[in-house]
């Protein structure tokens, strides 16, 4: 019921020639746009956590090997 009234307000009205021709938002496109809000809001934190463990364990694994190779 939600989204149909956010179609019936969304709708873009083209003047092709003589008469408008209306172009609803399908379903999809705020499928879309809800995806794409999602990862922008969750891709950030679980993108940062990711990189950081990464260089975390990166960071260890280096320093192991560096005092291996000096022989500390």
């Amino acid at each position: 019921m939600k989204k149909k009234q956010i179609l019936e307000k969304e709708s873009d009205i083209i003047f092709d020639g003589n008469e408008p021709l209306i172009k609803w938002k399908s379903e999809l496109d705020f499928a879309i746009e809800d995806i794409d809000k999602l990862n922008k809001e969750i891709g950030f934190s679980r993108g940062f956590m990711y990189g950081f463990i990464s260089n975390l364990f990166l960071n260890i694994l280096i320093i192991i090997i560096c005092m291996l190779l000096w022989g500390i």
